[in-house]
């Protein structure tokens, strides 16, 4: 290792200016020293692999120049695979920016049909272990990006002149159309008086007087305002359900944008279109200020997105959640923390919200946990009909649950012309009067042959305590206790541990004999609460209405970059985040500072429309080169590197690793296999000896494992088997199409840093950001020699 990397010095620093190259020779000394060494920490590595099942997890449904083509998408995680973080940035698709992607302003209007999302997760239900089966689909329509302030039904204005320091006023009006929330959720509504707009904070309807009021809010000027002037409400739409259903109100279509019993925007109601599409959820918006701070923040505010696709479930007869994909134009998410590097040459930007309200409290439901997924999403190229905006919307597009009346979507198919009334189907065009134009497409393919890439960046959550058990599924967080002693994806009683089955296994159970679902009696039961010894609810049993307090965890507020660029939040609650709960050997814990190392990787896709060439073949034996010109198990067009040797990391020992049990010859899908001890299905395996590119476990027997396409050459008995455990990482820092001294240079200009460890997550001092995710090629929690070798060994390499 030591000595490929030396050869390479001279030429890497000749690429240097000179500044740079000093400094490089001060880095490589401490490189020196560190390998003459040996690493100075232990490994930290738990299995992520989260793009799984087919090896072309992104297509596209046609690859004929100019067409306006569907696409479908797969992203899998699956057991022992920790799961991914639903904060804001951590599941991202780039698509190529020489696609045509439609804005929201070219797509027919709010609530086409856009598409399809899928999906069954795994989760644990009322205090059980996290192996609940449940499917659930988001029917996804085009939804509003632009906040706008719309007059209110009835009319409110002003009884009374105001200075540009009032911090309240009196309102007139006959009907109160905005008011404290019925359902415990705080009071918030953005309003505009004249040009100002200000936040409103207490509503007294006895009164008619708004209080609390911030003035000169989104960056607009505090100003006097006279008696009679109109005040408007912006269509910002904050979550105001109640604590078990916390986001609840964005998918009913009434109207009644903050749950006060008055329709303040009636064209909204019963227009067959839930309210979150209709108009701007807060955590879209306030995700999309690059500080989070839309009241203060100096650096431009709201930036609106390029287009955004709605849906609504109803997850396990208890949870009502919704899904947002959320576009931006290429580069634009540059402009945020900790995403500095997706730059324009990533494209478009498609960012997943998922579930919930990244920036607020968890709701306290019989959901308790999440720990996997199989999804399968279709966005179409053309906008289908909704036929729930027709003139006899089907009975499937009105759902019911928790006490809250749904508007789901139903496909209508896309005719030529208009079908009904509205019909949004991007192919009428001029006949239906939505669109200015006789096509109105979501994507078009270039006009010109050429490969077009794609990639899933996408972000785990946190392990503080390096049991291979992230924390939030991990009831004792502090304590490794994780498979085989404790798996948390059993049933209780058979999780290893937990003799009494109340969510707590013996490592941290006061009593392991006594059943206790709410050991700490704050009424969140044990397996969704994130602090179950000590109680931390809200009164009420909420989940608090503040980050980082409660059951509220956000170590780092969303003004702030995280120093290690992982998630914000670590997942344990602030009453159990503190010094004295630290474990042995581990980084000291904080309430400033998101604890446990966490990965971050990317999974790539070639297509290419026109003449195929070998940048796109995923197949082999077709014309325009090898299917894996590096030799790495990984065709050429799922490649993150493609000419250079980047494998996927394997399971090297115990389960996940076997060997064949007798030949396997050339054609074969069925290998027999001396264990099948942690094969799961839909898993990629390597087959060594020739090396395979990856195949796909289709079904584990008791000594078989069937794979999804048959082996390239024949294997001997005693070939090793192995389950990837950690997906590609990247080799092309800045996505640039070549591995080169601009990526070993961020590299170096981080080394020594840890990931999940607030004192050591920069270089030099505490807080300074350094550490990344993508950065730790070897997914060990670190950035040190063995990184800078994995980049070197491919440098110069097209990728």
């Amino acid at each position: 290792m030591q000595l490929l990397w030396t050869r390479r010095i001279p030429k890497l620093l000749c690429e240097l200016p000179m500044p740079k190259q000093k400094a490089f020779v001060a880095f490589f000394i401490a490189v020196a020293f560190l390998a003459a060494h040996g690493p100075p920490h232990p490994a930290e590595a738990t299995t992520w692999n989260p793009f799984l099942g087919p090896s072309d997890f992104l297509s596209l449904s046609s690859t004929v120049l100019g067409a306006h083509a569907d696409l479908r998408e797969q992203s899998n995680i699956l057991a022992p695979s920790s799961s991914f973080s639903g904060l804001f940035g951590r599941s991202i698709t780039f698509s190529d920016s020489d696609v045509f992607h439609a804005s929201a302003s070219q797509i027919p209007g709010v609530g086409a049909y856009i598409g399809q999302v899928s999906s069954v997760g795994i989760f644990g239900l009322a205090n059980e272990g996290c192996n609940s089966v449940v499917p659930f689909t988001f029917n996804l329509v085009e939804a509003n990006v632009d906040v706008q302030a719309l007059a209110m039904t009835p009319n409110v204005t002003l009884l009374n002149g105001i200075g540009a320091s009032d911090s309240s006023f009196a309102y007139v009006s006959m009907g109160d159309p905005i008011g404290p929330p019925d359902l415990g959720a705080p009071t918030r509504a953005e309003i505009e008086v004249d040009s100002e707009r200000m936040l409103v904070t207490g509503i007294d309807e006895a009164t008619n007087t708004y209080s609390g009021i911030v003035r000169g809010w989104l960056g607009t000027t505090p100003a006097t305002h006279q008696a009679g002037a109109q005040i408007r409400k912006l269509n910002v739409m904050f979550p105001a359900g109640p604590i078990s259903n916390r986001i609840a109100n964005l998918a009913e279509d009434d109207g009644d944008l903050d749950n006060n019993g008055t329709a303040e925007f009636p064209q909204f109601a019963g227009n067959q279109v839930a309210d979150g599409a209709d108009a701007v959820p807060s955590f879209v918006r306030d995700n999309f200020d690059p500080d989070q701070n839309p009241g203060t923040g100096t650096n431009g505010g709201y930036i609106t997105p390029h287009a955004r696709y709605s849906g609504v479930a109803f997850l396990a007869n208890s949870l009502i959640v919704t899904l947002q994909l959320v576009v931006a134009a290429p580069g634009v998410l540059a402009n945020f923390p900790n995403l500095d590097w997706a730059t324009s040459p990533w494209g478009y930007s498609t960012t997943l919200v998922f579930l919930h309200d990244p920036l607020g409290p968890p709701s306290n439901s019989a959901v308790s946990d999440f720990c996997g997924l199989t999804s399968n999403t279709v966005l179409y190229g053309v906008p289908h009909d909704n036929a729930c905006t027709g003139a006899s919307p089907p009975a499937a597009c009105t759902g019911t649950g928790a006490g809250f009346v749904l508007r789901l979507a139903v496909d209508g198919g896309c005719p030529s012309v208009a079908g009904s009334n509205p019909n949004e189907c991007g192919l009428a065009g001029q006949t239906n009067g939505i669109c200015p134009v006789a096509t109105c497409p979501r994507s078009t393919n270039p006009s010109v042959a050429q490969p077009l890439r794609y990639y899933h960046y996408m972000v785990s959550q946190r392990d503080y305590d390096d049991d291979g058990v992230e924390n939030e599924l991990d009831v004792c967080f502090n304590i490794p206790n994780g498979p085989p002693v404790w798996d948390p994806r059993q049933s209780n009683f058979i999780s290893g541990s937990d003799a009494d089955g109340d969510g707590l296994p013996a490592a941290c159970d006061p009593n392991d004999t006594a059943f206790n679902n709410d050991q700490d009696g704050d009424t969140w039961q044990n397996r969704l609460d994130n602090c179950p010894l000590i109680a931390n609810a809200a009164p009420g049993g909420g989940g608090g209405t503040e980050p980082n307090t409660f059951q509220f965890d956000l170590d780092v507020p969303g003004t702030l970059t995280v120093a290690d660029g992982g998630p914000a939040s670590d997942g344990i609650g602030v009453a159990c985040d503190f010094l004295g709960n630290s474990c042995s050997g581990c980084p000291a814990l904080t309430q400033t500072g998101p604890n446990g190392h966490y990965h971050a990787t990317a999974a790539s896709q070639t297509i290419c429309v026109g003449a195929a060439t070998s940048q796109c073949n995923g197949t082999p034996g077709l014309a325009g080169g090898a299917s894996d010109a590096d030799g790495d198990g990984v065709v050429n067009a799922s490649d993150t590197c493609r000419d250079g040797n980047n494998p996927p990391a394997t399971v090297t020992s115990g389960p996940g690793a076997t060997s064949l049990s007798a030949a396997a010859g050339a054609g074969a899908t069925t290998l027999n296999v001396t264990s099948t001890a942690g094969f799961t299905q839909g898993t990629p395996v390597v087959i060594a000896s020739p090396l395979e590119t990856l195949k796909y476990i289709t079904s584990v027997g008791a000594t078989t494992i069937t794979i999804n396409s048959g082996v390239s050459a024949a294997h001997a008995a005693g070939a090793a088997v192995r389950m990837v455990s950690f997906a590609q990482s990247l080799r092309d820092l800045n996505n640039d199409g070549f591995s080169d001294i601009v990526d070993i240079s961020l590299l170096t200009g981080v080394f020594g840093s840890q990931g999940g460890n607030p004192a050591n997550d920069g270089v030099g001092d505490a807080g300074v950001p350094g550490y990344q995710g993508r950065y730790d090629l070897n997914y060990d929690g670190f950035v040190d020699i063995i990184d800078v070798n994995l980049m070197a060994r491919v440098f110069k390499s097209a990728c």
